[in-house]
């Protein structure tokens, strides 16, 4: 008698825990669709910031250079437009990954989409680190140029490498470390964020 009203009792909680976690579910899968849809919102805002302050940047540098040569100025337009066009561009694609990825099982799609982010931030920054030392030699260039130097072989010599050099690879590595921070912090946060809701499917699953 015992064991039947106890075997009743088991059967009746574990009745009761399926009903509380069907009821559960739909709440959760929801909850996880809109993090995962906030998050996708976030990465578009903060490539459209980067896209408007790359064209603000390269406007206010072209108009900076106008009384220079104009192959000077254009140089330094075309540069600039380039960078601020690749970058985007990443982001471009990244978007066509995310709108291929099937939304029906909400545990698969946040996995692809924590992959798809990953990969986008390693890009982003491996194309940072592999640009800065460019970066960095057309500045010093537009730089030298601007201040009315006529002969650009005299920053070849000794006395100008001596110091030149090592200012380059200070400014080198601190915008490599700089760009490392800021691609972790800001896109390395989401993948935090969608790594926390993946984790709270897996153990309600």
């Amino acid at each position: 008698m015992k064991e039947f009203d106890l075997q009743s009792i088991w059967d009746g909680t574990d009745h009761g825990a399926t009903e509380w976690y069907e009821r559960l579910r739909p709440e959760l899968i929801t909850k996880a669709r809109r993090q995962n849809n906030g998050v996708m919102y976030k990465l578009k805002r903060l490539a459209m910031i980067e896209l408007v302050l790359g064209g603000i940047f390269t406007i206010v540098i072209t108009i900076y250079m106008s009384q220079q040569s104009f192959w000077l100025m254009g140089g330094a337009f075309l540069f600039l437009s380039c960078l601020t066009y690749v970058s985007y561009r990443q982001y471009w694609l990244f978007k066509k990954q995310v709108a291929l990825v099937p939304t029906l099982n909400i545990i698969a799609s946040t996995t692809s989409y924590l992959n798809l982010i990953a990969a986008y931030r390693k890009r982003m920054t491996r194309f940072a680190i592999l640009i800065t030392p460019l970066a960095v030699g057309v500045g010093v260039y537009l730089g030298y140029m601007m201040n009315g130097a006529s002969n650009f072989s005299k920053i070849f010599e000794t006395e100008v490498l001596v110091i030149l050099i090592p200012v380059l690879i200070l400014l080198s590595v601190s915008t490599i470390f700089i760009s490392k921070w800021y691609y972790n912090f800001f896109i390395g946060s989401k993948e935090k964020e969608l790594q926390s809701v993946l984790d709270s499917l897996q153990v309600e699953e």
